[in-house]
């Protein structure tokens, strides 16, 4: 039976396809069927040796099947040369220079207004501190934030728009000393209810409103999705401090969000429709009823909207990422002192505990960036070491003892990851792996319901 079909693989800057085409297609042919003009003097079609093909040889017969045929454009292949030019000519030095010595200065100020903040009666009686001292230091800090905000190499960058805009709504402690606020208790186990720490509802709202100036000067994914996580936060604290929620009933279900949003962080950075039309324009050019508007046709797939979308999502990733791990970061106080064996509270948080480890160490073995496999591991090592250090497990092993098991694990880890570093992963272990980060995720959100006693909140709700 003569074969009626050839196969081909194409690779230009959009990434790499396998096609089918009629047997007898012609090189020329087959970059029509692309939309790419094969009269373009700057187009460079090679085969896998790199030697240049005959756009008139046939594809199934000239050319065997399963060819592959990369197609490289000069103008891209001259701005690639010309982005590489600029990235090595790009005097780096300097500006991160000033960056660093920037963010040092805004960490003092900050250090100065938390300090102010947590004695600001002791200060104001034995060292006489007036209270526009804090106030000043707190428009320097928010002057200076907002100057590195709005340069491009901060505002594109998750980690660094993160850090920037947290320090700016830091600065708003500054207000606190004017408005004659007491200060936020110093000692954390004195603290139980969100109302005691309302306070750093301050910095919430400020970093919002930068969030928020920033996204409407500078319109971005990065700043939407910045803006609204800071929005969503801000809310939710306003809310649980205006029903004066305790802390040890946010604390769990904070600890689950983190550890579900950095699990699933891909997924919320980028919308994958569930059906796609490839190659296909004329069959979404039909409506499917009369009253039905016109359905616009596909757009071209390109290289450089792939890449902006891959961008894209991969600074919303780190972002989701940085945002569950300082959720992690905030909630594991309180956490520290719910972890024991002697209650069903104390169960459930050890339980959550113990699920949130394994959901952040399983994952990072499917991330391809270096801060996607970073960031989770960091929130496990957090959590564990909460979880050693933990009251209940001091009178069980002691403190020198956890000391040393949280030495142990952090070198058997780093001798594993030496030892399969560059290695194939076993199908065995990745679906092991698998099973138990879907069990882990499964228990997060009950563990957490169960440490927030939240059965006992509505048995005295109904009653």
């Amino acid at each position: 039976m003569t074969q009626k079909q050839a196969a081909v693989t194409v690779t230009d800057a959009s990434g790499v396809k396998d096609l089918v085409v009629p047997l007898g297609t012609t090189v020329t042919g087959l970059l029509s069927m692309l939309d790419i003009d094969s009269s373009d003097p700057s187009l460079q079609i090679t085969g896998a040796d790199g030697r240049p093909l005959n756009l008139g040889a046939v594809l199934g017969t000239d050319l065997p099947q399963g060819v592959l045929i990369s197609i490289t454009s000069g103008r891209e292949r001259q701005r690639q040369e010309q982005r590489a030019i600029e990235r090595a000519s790009d005097p780096w030095f300097r500006p991160s220079l000033a960056l660093s010595i920037c963010a040092l200065l805004a960490f003092a100020m900050d250090a100065v207004l938390i300090f102010c903040t947590l004695f600001a009666q002791l200060l104001t009686i034995i060292a006489g501190v007036p209270w526009w001292a804090p106030l000043t230091i707190g428009v320097l800090s928010l002057a200076l934030c907002l100057v590195v905000l709005y340069q491009n190499r901060v505002h594109s960058n998750a980690g660094l728009l993160s850090g920037w805009t947290l320090g700016a709504g830091l600065s708003f402690l500054g207000v606190l000393p004017a408005l004659g606020s007491a200060g936020i208790y110093l000692e954390a186990s004195q603290i139980s209810t969100m109302s005691q720490v309302a306070a750093l509802l301050f910095p919430l709202w400020g970093a919002t409103g930068v969030a928020l100036g920033l996204w409407l000067w500078r319109p971005a994914p990065l700043t939407s999705a910045h803006a609204l996580s800071w929005g969503v936060l801000t809310a939710s604290a306003t809310v649980l401090t205006y029903l004066n929620a305790s802390l040890t009933r946010v604390a769990p279900f904070a600890i689950a969000c983190a550890v579900c949003a950095i699990t699933a962080s891909p997924s919320l950075s980028v919308r994958i429709p569930a059906t796609q039309l490839l190659d296909m324009p004329l069959v979404t050019t039909s409506a499917p009823t009369v009253r039905a508007p016109e359905v616009p046709s596909p757009s071209r797939i390109t290289g450089r909207r792939v890449n902006r979308t891959v961008t894209d999502a991969t600074s919303r990733t780190r972002l989701v990422q940085y945002l569950g791990l300082g959720l992690i970061i905030v909630a594991v106080p309180v956490i520290h002192s719910m972890i024991g064996i002697h209650s069903w509270q104390q169960i459930a948080s050890l339980v959550l505990v113990c699920a949130s480890v394994i959901a952040l160490v399983v994952v990072p073995r499917e991330r391809r960036w270096a801060s996607s496999r970073v960031v989770p591991r960091v929130g496990a090592v957090i959590l564990l070491a909460t979880l050693l250090i933990s009251p209940a497990s001091r009178a069980l092993l002691g403190t020198p003892i956890a000391a040393a098991v949280l030495i142990f694990i952090g070198c058997v880890s780093l001798l594993w990851t030496r030892l399969r570093s560059g290695k194939e992963q076993s199908a065995l272990i990745g679906r092991f792996t698998d099973i138990f980060q879907a069990l882990s995720l499964t228990v997060v959100f009950p563990a957490a319901f169960f440490a927030a006693d939240l059965f006992e909140l509505v048995r005295q709700v109904a009653s």
